[in-house]
Order: C-alpha cells, then sequence, then structure tokens
C-alpha cells in the first residue's frame, strides 16, 4: 500500500527569466488553499492525502498546473471554484473534471 491515498503535486515555479510560468497563477495561495480544504476534511496526512509545491512539471504553456497520483490525472485551474471542484469531483470522487483536464 502506498503512503499517500493520492499526492497532489502543484506547480508553483518562478522562471528567472519573466517567461510565463505557474506561479504567476496564485498556486502558492492554491497550495494553501487545498491544504487547509483537506485539513477541514480530516484527508491531510499519512495514509490520506498529501500536497506538495513543485518545481517546472513542463506544462507552462497551459498551467498554471496540477496532477494528482496515483491516477497520473492533469488539470490547470485558475480560481478557488476549480481547486473546489478538483477536490469534490476528482480527489474525492476519482471522477475526471473533463473541463480542467490537461
Amino acid at each position: 500500500m502506498s503512503y499517500y491515498q493520492k499526492h497532489i503535486f502543484i506547480c508553483n515555479n518562478v522562471k528567472s527569466d519573466g517567461r510565463k510560468c505557474c506561479s504567476q497563477g496564485c498556486s502558492n495561495d492554491m497550495i494553501l488553499y487545498l491544504k487547509k480544504k483537506l485539513k477541514e476534511l480530516n484527508l491531510l496526512g499519512e495514509g490520506k492525502m498529501r500536497v506538495s509545491p513543485s518545481g517546472c512539471m513542463g506544462r507552462c504553456k497551459v498551467g498554471p498546473a496540477l496532477v494528482i497520483y496515483p491516477q497520473g490525472l492533469w488539470y490547470s485551474y485558475h480560481s478557488e471554484h476549480d481547486i473546489d471542484e478538483i477536490l469534490a469531483k476528482s480527489i474525492l470522487q476519482n471522477e475526471v473534471v473533463e473541463r480542467l483536464k490537461l
């Protein structure tokens, strides 16, 4: 069994040359927001879920990006509403949020 049921990586890369990157999409705020939501549901921690910032995942042109493992589902998001939808449907119910899928 895996250490976590699901591990969500949210890119918060900052490019030094000013090119578009996920950090421009408020990724740090979204990391904190998703962690808070999972904590409220008692779903954060060992044997449950984990949210981690990541460096560049190579999806800059379609970001901000996050990926959920072990499913390997990639999403883009633009608001807390998008994060809420990914949480409710993809993380909790194992459904794909087609409108946000990369």
